[in-house]
């Protein structure tokens, strides 16, 4: 099952974490060249979560299941790389417009137990045009039949 919602799987499934690494259909969003650095740079900020929040069960339940369940996220986890995403570009397919490279901007709530991850394309990009255009597929989508 690629992409679509979350609240669909079970919920042990809803992590975005544990999707990539252990439903390789979640990784055709990303191209190819990317996946390794998508990959690290995942790892590295669960493992800043944990950090932050030692206590959390849950985090520590997803962290071994994942370990068990996926010999490349339990390598990636015994590197001790550590990184707090804030601001990044990614890269994303879309099976109709294809490459889309966005910015990608993360916001912790005070707490820290949620995020709001924002991506907006540059204005007058090719991956602006895209999404302009994806607006406007998706309407006519929308109103068929």
């Amino acid at each position: 099952m690629r992409g679509g919602d979350a609240s669909a799987r079970p919920e042990a499934e809803h992590n975005v974490v544990w999707r990539y690494f252990t439903d390789p259909s979640a990784r055709e969003l990303f191209p190819a060249e990317d996946r390794d650095r998508a990959a690290h740079a995942a790892v590295a900020d669960l493992r800043a979560t944990l950090a932050r929040r030692p206590d959390d069960a849950r985090l520590a339940g997803l962290v071994r299941r994942l370990r068990a369940r996926s010999e490349e996220f339990s390598a990636l986890w015994y590197t001790h790389d550590v990184a707090v995403r804030r601001a990044d570009v990614k890269r994303f397919l879309h099976p109709v417009v294809g490459l889309l490279e966005l910015d990608c901007e993360v916001l912790l709530s005070p707490e820290h137990d949620q995020r709001l991850i924002v991506y907006a394309a540059r204005p007058g990009s090719e991956s602006y045009e895209r999404l302009e255009l994806l607006r406007v597929v998706g309407l006519q989508t929308l109103t068929r039949g």
